[in-house]
């Protein structure tokens, strides 16, 4: 059985992001000092405030440098939008709004926000320069379930946070389990529901319970894998694999 982990919890220092980025919902862009797109100046602040500009992030007013110089200076790494990663809180979520021909490399991005809450594929963020016709008139934002998915979600910056997750053991997800990844789970398997995948659909409880089993062997008969009800990496990279033609 190959084993893999759903989920796992940022400590701290990610959560004082979030919490500055919060603070600053309703702003607009007189207060950070920027009179342009102020996106990416908005990360820059609310991570200078933190303490965080060349630990975790560079002070930048371009929204892929902060993943170019981030990776680069070795603060963090660069996730791709595929489903393969799940955001955490405290990453910064990429978007491009263009044909990715038009772009200069991997990182070059259109816009940029910070990732306060997660649900498996699901995420809110905290974004500046929103909801307005150019930057005069923006403010920053919060926008809850966002899709990784989505056409114009291009990639994380996840950076490497001191003690970022805490210590979790690898292990697969099975019938009886109460937690956080069984419920990621549970996000998958009603994605998967929604596009016609299987037949089952499970409820919004964090249980494992008997509808998940079925669904889940429902998706391992489907796709010829064993038939356990047992959640492993094989199961779970087939799940993404699905999602992602759809």
């Amino acid at each position: 059985m190959f084993l893999f982990v759903l989920g796992g919890n940022y400590m701290k220092e990610n959560e004082k992001l979030v919490k500055t980025a919060l603070a600053e919902v309703g702003n607009t862009f007189e207060k950070y000092g920027l009179n342009d797109e102020w996106c990416a100046r908005f990360v820059s602040w609310c991570a200078e405030k933190c303490n965080y500009v060349d630990k975790y992030f560079v002070f930048t007013d371009g929204a892929g440098t902060h993943a170019r110089e981030g990776v680069s200076r070795k603060y963090g790494e660069f996730k791709l939008a595929d489903g393969k990663y799940m955001p955490k809180i405290g990453d910064c979520v990429l978007y491009r709004y263009s044909d990715d021909s038009k772009y200069n490399d991997v990182y070059h991005s259109d816009h940029i926000g910070i990732v306060i809450h997660t649900n498996g594929l699901y995420f809110d963020t905290v974004e500046g320069n929103t909801c307005g016709t150019n930057y005069t008139n923006t403010s920053v934002n919060r926008f809850n379930n966002r899709y990784v998915l989505s056409k114009h979600v291009h990639g994380f910056y996840v950076p490497f946070y001191h003690n970022s997750r805490e210590k979790t053991a690898e292990k697969y997800v099975k019938f009886g389990d109460i937690d956080n990844m069984s419920y990621m789970l549970k996000t998958l398997l009603k994605l998967l529901y929604v596009e016609g995948i299987i037949h089952t659909l499970v409820d919004d409880k964090k249980g494992f319970g008997e509808k998940t089993l079925q669904a889940v062997k429902e998706f391992q008969q489907r796709y010829n894998l064993e038939v356990d009800g047992v959640v492993g990496y094989q199961t779970l990279s087939k799940m993404r694999e699905v999602l992602l033609r759809c």
